[in-house]
């Protein structure tokens, strides 16, 4: 995520979600199928777009390029939304919203 000097978060598009993301399928199957994970996602993305607002992170961050290594989530990872919560928060700060929605497409990919 970068902001810019009008405040506006913007994240790093990116063509398939696993190059922000590395899972094996059968966790990502596992988060499709719990009640928490979607409603766990968009709560995020929407307390950091408040920080945003707020001016917590000011302008700066990864302008236009993703990490150099997908982030790692485990089956460990995805137990319910207090680990979900610990795992996000080891992720740096300024690449959580991009993680987020990389998350939210792989929920929503059939």
């Amino acid at each position: 995520m970068w902001v810019d000097a009008e405040g506006v978060a913007h994240t790093v598009a990116v063509p398939d979600w696993r190059s922000v993301v590395e899972a094996e399928e059968s966790v990502i199957g596992r988060l499709r199928r719990q009640d928490w994970s979607a409603a766990w996602v968009a709560e995020q993305q929407e307390l950091i777009y408040e920080q945003v607002a707020a001016g917590v992170f000011g302008e700066g961050g990864r302008v236009g390029e993703p990490a150099a290594e997908p982030v790692k989530v485990t089956g460990q990872d995805v137990e319910g939304p207090q680990q979900a919560g610990a795992w996000l928060q080891r992720i740096d700060a300024w690449w959580r919203l991009d993680v987020l929605t990389a998350l939210e497409d792989a929920l929503d990919e059939d």
